[in-house]
């Protein structure tokens, strides 16, 4: 199996100042998941170590860049899952204050298997102890080593009603490619519920799905010598990747 990692760096409004910063974050952090992948490493080691890298950049809301709750308070969630025994690895931490969206990784190594990992800072002023969807599996990740493995950004209580991570894998397990099941059910929940949401997708034959109906979302995954990546609509741009 030919490893992949994609990854994405948060669905939404967000600023023409943040696009630059957006995209290097995102190529950062698929390049180091990649290497990992690539050395033999695990699919579950490849997303944790692309969502660390992405926790420690203040333009992502996420670890060092997340929003503060109402008591001021940097309240993060977030979700590991490995996909060959749908084992959930992760959890719910408080720092002290710091200051934009959710992150996340999907990969699958040599051998096959899948992972998926997603982290968030939350809303800002968000309620005091609120369980994001990030931290649900099924709502905001989800990985399964006979379908695939997604991982969630946008609004999170839409994405929790909608189950949109396992409902994402489910359309792919009845036929749909990639890309098209993850188009499709991003578009259903938001013509039904009205908020928008952003998604990245691997299928269990390394098929890549990226999809928002947000203004913008930042993504970026590795192939061999080439990182592909985008923040606008129908965007993809590519570049050789040159070993350090």
């Amino acid at each position: 199996m030919e490893p992949v990692l994609l990854v994405h760096g948060g669905a939404g409004d967000i600023r023409d100042s943040r696009v630059p910063d957006k995209i290097k974050g995102v190529k950062l952090a698929a390049k180091a998941g990649y290497k990992i992948l690539k050395n033999g490493g695990t699919a579950l080691d490849a997303v944790e170590a692309a969502v660390r890298i992405m926790e420690d950049d203040e333009s992502m809301n996420a670890g060092r860049g997340s929003v503060l709750n109402l008591d001021g308070e940097v309240e993060m969630d977030a979700s590991i899952m490995e996909g060959s025994t749908l084992s959930e690895i992760g959890g719910k931490d408080v720092e002290n204050p710091g200051e934009v969206g959710t992150v996340g990784a999907v990969a699958i190594d040599s051998k096959g298997h899948l992972a998926a990992a997603t982290s968030t800072g939350g809303i800002n002023g968000k309620m005091v102890g609120r369980s994001s969807d990030t931290s649900l599996i099924g709502s905001g990740t989800y990985a399964d080593d006979e379908i695939g493995a997604v991982s969630i950004t946008g609004h999170g209580d839409s994405i929790i009603k909608f189950y949109l991570a396992h409902a994402i894998l489910k359309d792919i397990e009845k036929g749909s490619e990639a890309q098209e099941a993850t188009r499709s059910i991003l578009e259903k929940m938001t013509e039904q519920l009205k908020n928008t949401v952003g998604a990245i997708t691997i299928s269990k034959t390394g098929e890549v799905g990226i999809g928002f109906t947000s203004k913008r979302m930042g993504w970026a995954y590795q192939k061999a010598d080439t990182i592909f990546f985008g923040i606008e609509h129908d965007e993809v741009r590519s570049e050789k990747v040159v070993d350090e």
